[in-house]
């Protein structure tokens, strides 16, 4: 439940999430396993290890909901060899090519016919709500799942429930992080960073272990590429990698961090699920909510 990745959204105020109502609008779109003729299904459940647990967990001002994610796994060679052999089939029959509009019909046709054979793979994403801040902070950036959280964000408690963050021009700012060595002081930065030269948008140049105070960086940069990926740390509590397009990825909570909730824990599994919710919601919001007011455009 520690998260790895982080998107963050712009919520409404807090009424529009009341907990009383949380609930209820949840289990409007509870997840439901996919049906033998679907390639996909998804829905909230709970985010507790708990059968027949609440579909929210609130404490602190934090409230954790999770999507569960299910997905036929039906290989394209599989599809590809039932193709041919009914492409052959077809050939030899009509005693002609086969056109590509029947090829794609037949694919349709072999699809539909073997979904039901196929093993499924169930994933979670799980995300929470910082009612205080109005911010929803999910924990993925993959671009297939994130569109599938937003869908049932949205079908669930409308399409004004959440928007993006606006920011100003990221890649700059860390550029000049970089370069003029001037950043806020909670921060530091680690031994990573991709650039990008804007005149030859092919030429990528990835660091990785590396002291990004060499000269030979620094010219990379007055050279004119920026960065659009630059790993930091904050307050020695939480190392991550932040991207242009304002996520973050990668994250990684320090020994004190982990020791701090471990410190809570005891016997009961729901006194450890309630350790890690606290303690990593405390540390991660207020690292984000630093980048929120960083990075957020002046209106």
């Amino acid at each position: 439940m520690w998260f790895k990745q982080a998107k963050i959204f712009q919520l409404p105020s807090a009424d529009f999430y009341k907990i009383n109502k949380l609930e209820k609008q949840l289990s409007k779109l509870e997840f439901q396993s996919c049906l033998p003729s679907l390639p996909v299904s998804y829905g909230w459940v709970t985010p507790m290890e708990q059968d027949h647990a609440p579909l929210s967990f609130t404490e602190n001002g934090y409230t954790l909901i999770c999507m569960q994610l299910e997905e036929k796994i039906l290989p394209a060679t599989v599809v590809n060899q039932e193709l041919d052999k009914k492409v052959k089939k077809l050939k030899i029959s009509k005693g002609r090519k086969v056109y590509q509009k029947e090829k794609l019909a037949l694919k349709d046709e072999i699809t539909m016919k073997l979904l039901p054979k196929a093993f499924s793979k169930l994933s979670k994403i799980y995300a929470y709500l910082d009612i205080e801040n109005n911010l929803l902070i999910v924990d993925t950036i993959v671009a297939t799942k994130l569109d599938k959280f937003t869908s049932l964000f949205k079908k669930t408690f409308g399409d004004n429930s959440y928007h993006e963050v606006e920011t100003k021009k990221i890649a700059p700012i860390l550029t000049k992080w970089l370069l003029n060595d001037s950043y806020p002081s909670s921060f530091a930065i680690e031994q990573s960073c991709v650039m990008v030269d804007p005149n030859q948008q092919s030429r990528i140049i990835r660091c990785q272990h590396q002291d990004l105070s060499f000269k030979a960086i620094s010219q990379l940069l007055q050279d004119g590429c920026t960065i659009n990926q630059l790993s930091l740390n904050w307050q020695d509590k939480i190392s991550f990698i932040l991207t242009e397009d304002f996520n973050l990825k990668t994250i990684r909570y320090t020994d004190d961090v982990m020791d701090l909730a471990k410190d809570n824990y005891d016997e009961s599994p729901e006194h450890k699920f309630l350790a890690d919710f606290y303690i990593m919601t405390e540390t991660l919001s207020a690292l984000v909510n630093k980048l929120v007011k960083l990075f957020r455009k002046n209106k």
